[in-house]
């Protein structure tokens, strides 16, 4: 409910993700992302106190984030773009765990305000734009012996978990090309390399380069535009996030993603859908995104 009271409070100063979307505007467009997992519900072997099991059940979970963002240009080449993320995570535990006091007690939900990103993006030839950015370290955290909200982002967006992730600053890079193939289809091209430096409590922890990258089309049909197209995002070297590559937390293998996008003139409402085609740690079967862009004069 808190994050749903959030996520209105802020319709009005919407954002635009800067990592795998695409906007292509003359003029400053601010929009909001909302996003939900699903399928994150852990499952457990439960055990009273006398060490019988009880039963195996789940852990009801809402995992959900907020991006806000703003793209303003700068002449007819240069683009600025910000982002703002928050996080909200929400467990539920079964009547079982009354035998156990401190989850009786615990506080099993968090909101988490994430990393903030600046950068900037270059249009360099009529298809091609090129991409710089950093995202600082000021994401919170909470006690690791209940809720984190951060844990909402890495279940909503394992491909970009450095937005969410606290002691984690992010240098990053990207080039895109978007080419039309015809009149109404355009196909979409990203590779995006960052460096991911531990801060804070992990700054022992070995700096680690991730590589992403994005391809699918557009087709444009009225007003409407339909996307499909995949997702990846490997961690390169054995830092902090690599040397958990074979448990595969931060690793994102390949992701398909469907998206539909209305044009209501300077309002764009919109949809996502992301799958993942491997096996997820948090166990999530899909993201779901609702999102708008509004572009003012």
């Amino acid at each position: 409910m808190r994050l749903v009271l959030l996520a209105l409070a802020l319709t009005s100063a919407a954002a635009a993700q800067p990592g795998w979307r695409a906007i292509e505007a003359d003029s400053p467009t601010f929009s909001v992302d909302v996003l939900t997992a699903v399928g994150d519900d852990p499952s457990f072997l439960a055990i009273d106190e006398q060490g019988n099991p009880v039963g195996e059940f789940k852990i009801s979970t809402l995992s959900m984030s907020v991006l806000l963002a703003a793209r303003v240009p700068v002449g007819d080449l240069l683009t600025v773009v910000g982002e703002v993320p928050f996080a909200y995570v929400s467990y539920d535990y079964p009547e079982v765990f009354d035998i156990d006091p401190t989850l009786r007690d615990a506080d099993l939900d968090d909101i988490a305000f994430g990393n903030p990103y600046l950068g900037v993006e270059v249009q360099s030839g009529r298809d091609v734009t090129l991409g710089a950015g950093v995202r600082l370290p000021l994401s919170t955290t909470g006690d690791f012996a209940i809720a984190q909200g951060w844990q909402a982002g890495l279940a909503t967006e394992v491909e970009r978990f450095e937005a969410y992730l606290p002691d984690t600053f992010t240098a990053s890079a990207s080039v895109a090309v978007a080419p039309m193939l015809s009149d109404r289809v355009r196909v979409r091209a990203r590779v995006e390399p960052a460096l991911l430096v531990p801060t804070g409590d992990n700054t022992d922890s070995g700096v680690d380069l991730a590589l992403g990258g994005s391809i699918g089309l557009d087709a444009a049909l009225g007003r409407a535009t339909l996307s499909g197209g995949f997702l990846t995002r490997r961690t390169l070297t054995d830092g902090r996030f690599g040397g958990l590559r074979e448990v595969g937390v931060f690793e994102a293998d390949a992701t398909a993603l469907l998206g539909a996008t209305l044009d209501l003139g300077r309002v764009r409402p919109g949809l996502d859908v992301r799958v993942p085609l491997y096996d997820t740690t948090l166990q999530q079967d899909a993201t779901i995104g609702l999102r708008v862009d509004v572009a003012f004069p």
